[in-house]
């Protein structure tokens, strides 16, 4: 795969399609899946040297393309340009493209709350709801994750009365569009659970964590699992089941420590750990 996306990325080697829209649309998907990879400073080289070919491109590809960048720019700590990505993306025509203009607004968010802009990155959360949940380009997966990356962010305020809102709906769209549960959306199920907790309802939050349990997907991740495990784990300690939560913490802190005893997730664990504990 790296070999073929080096290929794809390098037009010395791949070429360029005589059609300028063909040749655009190949470089937009290259720069999507080093994005999906989280490899943000190669999709960034890509869509950097596509913008030239964007002056004359349909206004949504050029929406596409500054959303990318900054969402990578933010990624690679880069805020200024990543502001200034906004800003290009946001001159665009959005009405016509809800889902993009869904995803602009969560990265501002991403950023304001980044510089401490927490009224900004509030606003940010809501109007990205707004857009996503009258978008017409966006299935019921796209929609769902739009919803819980807003719930994620203003629980990361403090918002957690809207943070389960958000969530509660990504969760009822993806229930009723039938979407296969992936990594990203256990992770919505578990940021509600949560919540939840956090809220002071530990019996409902509890309840949360085992129906989590029996449809977590297979190729969950260690750290996921461990960091799902450790929420669990707090939620049986307030319900008086000391035994079970002290074995449940243990469990996932020996399960990341296994990936690196001085690795910060392994300190985390071990601090959660004794968190219970007590």
């Amino acid at each position: 795969v790296d070999e073929l996306m080096r290929w794809a990325t390098d037009v010395e080697l791949s070429g360029r399609y005589a059609d300028p829209a063909l040749d655009r649309a190949l470089r937009l998907a290259v720069a999507d899946v080093f994005l999906v990879r989280n490899d943000f400073a190669p999709a960034l080289k890509v869509l950097d040297e596509l913008l030239p070919q964007l002056q004359s491109a349909l206004p949504r590809e050029r929406l596409k393309a500054q959303v990318g960048r900054a969402r990578a720019l933010y990624r690679l700590g880069k805020l200024p340009e990543a502001e200034a990505a906004i800003a290009a993306g946001a001159a665009e025509t959005l009405s016509e493209h809800g889902f993009l203009a869904a995803q602009l607004k969560i990265y501002e968010g991403e950023i304001a709350r980044t510089l401490g802009q927490t009224e900004r990155a509030r606003t940010a959360a809501i109007e990205a709801v707004r857009r996503v949940e009258t978008a017409r380009d966006a299935s019921p997966q796209l929609k769902g994750m739009v919803l819980s990356s807003a719930g994620t962010g203003v629980m990361q305020l403090g918002e957690l009365e809207l943070a389960q809102q958000f969530s509660q709906q990504a969760i009822a769209i993806w229930e009723q569009g039938k979407v296969r549960r992936t990594a990203f959306e256990n992770n919505t199920h578990v940021s509600f659970a949560n919540i939840l907790f956090l809220r002071g309802e530990v019996l409902t939050a509890s309840a949360a964590f085992v129906a989590i349990d029996r449809d977590a997907p297979v190729d969950e991740s260690t750290p996921a699992r461990a960091a799902r495990k450790t929420g669990q784990a707090k939620a049986l300690a307030l319900l008086g089941r000391a035994e079970q939560a002290l074995s449940m913490a243990e469990s996932a802190r020996q399960a990341m420590c296994a990936l690196g005893e001085t690795s910060l997730d392994c300190v985390s664990m071990t601090v959660s750990a004794a968190d219970t504990a007590q």
